[in-house]
């Protein structure tokens, strides 16, 4: 009998275990879904894709044909790239023309799903290592494969996955070791690479500070300060090192960087209202849904429960990362969703951790039930909203094809134009909009006969200069109202 049922625990077992990986496979397969096309260049993307464009164009005609020319050209795209506040993926952008071509916009895109999906793998890892257990990894893995927004921003040429990757291998190689090693230098490197995709991550080492304060209360130990500061040190030196290569090599990384920090600092001055503070809050409710805001926020209820066991509370360092950076976040004048994709990992990890304690703790089978129907419901939501991401696409091409289908000569000025050029005819046949009706008609009589107006006009173009602001400046509230 014994025997029996112990047979059939391991038959359900892998039953579970082989359903939970099938809907990671689905995850990875939204990722990829048709990526690679040249049809969807997002905001931002045409700026990365434009930089090196022409350089990218010009090797592709006259291709390397050793390693000498190979280097030179490795150290051309370093310099290009330097000359951006984004400096490593501006350097991944440019790579498109060595494995691909040019004019393949879509790579980026292939390298945040990569990225996104590598994530799914080490999500793993973490939580196993992390929890001690294979069945928190395994949903933790799940959580993010259909996580909607992390789905979302691995289909974009954009580079929020590839810094929640690396933003993750740095608390991985960093948090399981408590003496200094080669894994807390393998951190700050991976910490770097967070800060060169993103510069607003330059708070890091407040966030290592953190975890490292919350874990030495909740374990009543000592904050390993040498490798605390060793981390810190790494990450500020290769930062440093970069700054003064592109220095060296006449490049403006270093002042380009500094200024677009010191602009969201200006940003942020004078816009706290405490409603801001519920703006990551909705946007788990809004953008995922309402099963996955409940399920974050009810690491409240778990760290209320063991109020009296603090060392209990070390398994929610993932849940107290992730309301850290929604805080600060929560200051800037524009808080956008893509800010806490660093921390979409641990958001997934949290959550995961609270279902498997609501499933262990109470042991009755209709509790147990309603904690397994609430979930499959919850992943059941996110797997449509997941198909309905993969489904999106921009107008900006099929604009540019109407345009020049009439005729290849017209040329254009458009709220998006780096994201337009890149379909252009002739190479640089799309302006900016200009911001005075002077200006518009002085393009009119120089050969301009199209006005495209984007969403990023509600960025770039408002009167008063901040973001998402009414109204827009001079005649382009006139047009669009």
């Amino acid at each position: 009998m014994i025997k029996n049922i112990n047979i059939r625990g391991k038959v359900l077992g892998r039953i579970i275990v082989s359903f939970l990986l099938l809907l990671i496979f689905v995850g990875v397969c939204l990722r990829f879904y048709h990526t690679n096309q040249n049809d969807f260049v997002y905001y931002d993307e045409g700026m990365y894709l434009e930089q090196t464009r022409n350089f990218l164009i010009n090797v592709q005609a006259n291709p390397p044909s050793d390693l000498r020319e190979w280097m030179l050209f490795y150290n051309v795209l370093a310099k290009l790239a330097l000359f951006s506040n984004k400096a490593l993926w501006f350097f991944i952008a440019g790579l498109r023309g060595v494995f691909i071509s040019a004019n393949a916009l879509y790579f980026t895109r292939i390298v945040s799903a990569l990225f996104g999906s590598l994530s799914i793998v080490l999500i793993y890892f973490f939580a196993k290592k992390f929890y001690g257990s294979r069945w928190v990894a395994l949903i933790s893995a799940v959580f993010l494969g259909l996580y909607p927004s992390h789905i979302y921003y691995s289909r974009l040429g954009l580079q929020e996955t590839t810094s929640a990757f690396c933003f993750l291998a740095g608390f991985y190689f960093y948090l399981f070791h408590k003496k200094l090693s080669w894994r807390t230098f393998l951190s700050g490197f991976f910490f770097a690479c967070v800060f060169f995709t993103n510069y607003r991550m330059i708070i890091i080492p407040v966030l290592v500070a953190f975890a490292e304060a919350f874990a030495a209360y909740c374990n009543k130990e000592k904050i390993h300060y040498k490798k605390f500061v060793m981390n810190t040190l790494v990450f500020i030196g290769l930062i440093a090192l970069i700054f003064l290569f592109g220095h060296l090599q006449g490049s403006k990384t270093a002042s380009i960087t500094i200024g677009w920090m010191f602009k969201q600092k200006n940003l942020a001055e004078g816009h706290f209202d405490i409603i801001n503070l519920f703006s990551y809050p909705y946007y788990l409710y809004r953008l995922e849904s309402l099963f996955w805001a409940v399920l974050f926020f009810a690491n409240v209820v778990c760290l209320y429960a063991f109020r009296n066991d603090k060392r209990k509370w070390a398994a929610f360092l993932p849940f107290t990362l992730a309301i850290v950076q929604m805080l600060i976040f929560s200051f800037p004048q524009e808080k956008g969703s893509r800010y806490i994709c660093v921390v979409m990992p641990f958001i997934a990890m949290s959550s995961a951790y609270v279902v498997w304690l609501a499933y262990r703790i109470r042991k009755q089978f209709f509790f147990r039930a309603v904690v397994i129907v609430f979930t499959l419901f919850m992943l059941a939501v996110h797997f449509f909203k997941g198909i309905e991401i993969s489904q999106y696409r921009s107008d900006y091409k099929t604009v540019m094809d109407i345009i020049n289908a009439s005729n290849p000569d017209l040329r254009v000025v458009s709220s998006q134009n780096m994201v337009q050029n890149l379909y252009a005819v002739q190479g640089q046949d799309v302006k900016s909009i200009p911001e005075t009706f002077d200006m518009l008609a002085f393009y009119a009589n120089n050969g301009y006969r199209y006005l495209v107006i984007g969403p990023q006009a509600y960025i770039s173009y408002t009167r008063d200069g901040k973001r998402f602001s009414l109204p827009l400046k001079d005649y382009l509230e006139f047009i669009v109202t």
